[in-house]
């Protein structure tokens, strides 16, 4: 079944586009670059969490994803 054009983008189509998932990243100060890695990353694993099911939002995953790197970037410089 497709989605309507007001339904595409919020998260829960999946797989997403990737340009959606690119403006996802931007909006949250991020990189094209990093989008396509998470994206890619993703692609690899099927779209599944780590126990195997399916990812069902997509957008609860790549904000976890990027809590996670900002959280790597504040440790690596507070090393310096």
């Amino acid at each position: 079944m497709k989605k309507s054009a007001r339904q595409a983008g919020f998260g829960k189509e999946m797989p997403p586009e990737k340009g959606h998932v690119t403006i996802y990243f931007i909006q949250k100060g991020l990189t094209e670059k990093e989008a396509d890695f998470f994206f890619g990353q993703q692609k690899l694993t099927d779209w599944k969490t780590k126990r195997g099911r399916p990812i069902r939002n997509w957008k609860a995953v790549a904000a976890e994803w990027i809590w996670q790197l900002k959280q790597r970037r504040k440790n690596t410089e507070n090393d310096k």
